[in-house]
């Protein structure tokens, strides 16, 4: 494939997975049909099933693209914070209780549909649960590093927590801030 045709491509497909996310995070998975995705993309129907070979492909598609520009940024933040050590747990914390606070807070697609269990679409099931292992792989690691003994039980509970928080973005702030206070009795719990 020339380059310049390469990067239209590239381009075009970063436009539909940030337009399909931002209609999945604004009104669900199942208020959204091909023909929104297809308008707010401003692509046509057939340039998107050409990108994906069904609405369930695209989804999962979605879900990574939104999993992956938030590990990003987010971890990016977490590094940033002050007196915090590569990406450690006391920043991660930090900057999620900044995070949940922000007007546009609109949480996490991959909280969404693990939340969700078998309601939804098995190829998209598989897409969260990458995500959710990957996060769960980091809380082991970083309970591996600060020495806790059972780090799968710290990690699942975490998890727990974390999947709620960003599985329900419309919860009230209160509640909100309420899941990282447990999160963080459970990390001081554990670091004793």
């Amino acid at each position: 494939m020339p380059k310049e045709k390469e990067v239209r491509t590239t381009s075009k497909h970063a436009q539909l997975l940030d337009a399909a996310c931002g209609l999945f995070l604004t009104h669900g998975f199942y208020a959204v049909n091909m023909d929104a995705i297809a308008q707010a993309s401003g692509l046509s129907k057939r340039t998107i099933y050409r990108l994906h070979k069904s609405r369930e492909a695209l989804t999962a598609a979605v879900i990574r693209h939104d999993f992956d520009s938030w590990r990003e940024w987010f971890f990016d933040a977490v590094r940033a914070q002050p007196g915090v050590t590569g990406a450690g747990l006391k920043g991660f914390y930090a900057v999620l209780r900044l995070w949940v606070e922000t007007p546009d807070f609109t949480g996490c697609l991959f909280a969404r549909v693990t939340l969700a269990g078998d309601t939804m679409p098995e190829e998209t099931r598989q897409a969260a649960q990458a995500c959710a292992d990957t996060l769960h792989q980091y809380f082991s690691s970083q309970a591996r590093k600060l020495g806790m003994n059972d780090r799968e039980t710290f990690a699942r509970a975490q998890m727990l927590h974390l999947l709620v928080l960003l599985g329900r973005p419309g919860s009230a702030s209160d509640s909100r801030q309420h899941l990282i206070g447990d999160m963080l009795r459970i990390f001081e719990k554990w670091c004793k």
